[in-house]
Order: structure tokens, then sequence, then C-alpha cells
């Protein structure tokens, strides 16, 4: 488990990815029935509940977990820096898998304009 720092520009689209490895095997974990990597996102990691979350539950075929960002999941957030995790739940379970972690929301400098 560790700290990985991400940034998004406000009111855009972007996918990020995560790998999950069996330590005992070392090889790719496949989430198994019922089981559910999420995303959360908050102004602060203490804060009770999340500004949005997002959840996968099937690998791509590189066995990676993607987690796709939307327009509309930032497009109303201040700029400025929120905490993230991604975490493993199995039934009553749950594994952290990357740590509260630094997500800031960035300004677009060069914003589209629209043709004159």
């Amino acid at each position: 488990m560790a700290k990985q720092p991400l940034s998004i520009v406000r009111g855009t689209t972007n996918s990020f990815s995560v790998a999950i490895t069996d330590v005992e095997t070392g090889e790719a974990y496949e989430l198994e029935a019922g089981e559910i990597l999420r995303f959360g996102v908050k102004k602060s990691a203490t804060d009770p509940e999340c500004i949005f979350e997002k959840a996968v539950t099937d690998a791509d075929e590189n066995d990676e977990y993607v987690f796709t960002i939307e327009v509309s999941d930032t497009s109303a957030l201040p700029f400025g820096m929120y905490s993230y995790d991604v975490g493993l739940q199995s039934g009553n379970a749950y594994y952290p898998i990357i740590s509260a972690s630094d997500f800031a929301i960035l300004k677009n400098i060069t914003a589209w304009e629209a043709a004159t």
C-alpha cells in the first residue's frame, strides 16, 4: 500500500488504472464474486462523506482496474487539494490498496475559446 498523488484539470475526463498483485503468488489478483474496488475523493481525509466515488469489478485486458473520472465529477468543485484512496471491499472487510493521497483539482490555463 503506497501513496500515489493524482491531479486532474477541473471539468475534464481522465482515467487511471490500478493493478493488484496477490502477495502470496506474485500474480495479478482478480476480484472474486462480490468484491468491489472503490475510489473515493474527499476535501479532507477526515471528512465523513466522499464528494464522489467510483466502483469497478472487472479488470481490463492488462489485468488492471480502470477508474474514469467524468466531467461532471469535478466541474463544480473549487480548485485546490483534496484527498483520495482506493480500497478493496470484500463482504464486511476493507483492504486499502492506495492509502490516503493528494488529489489536485487544477485550473485549465489555456481554456478553449469560441472562434469569433
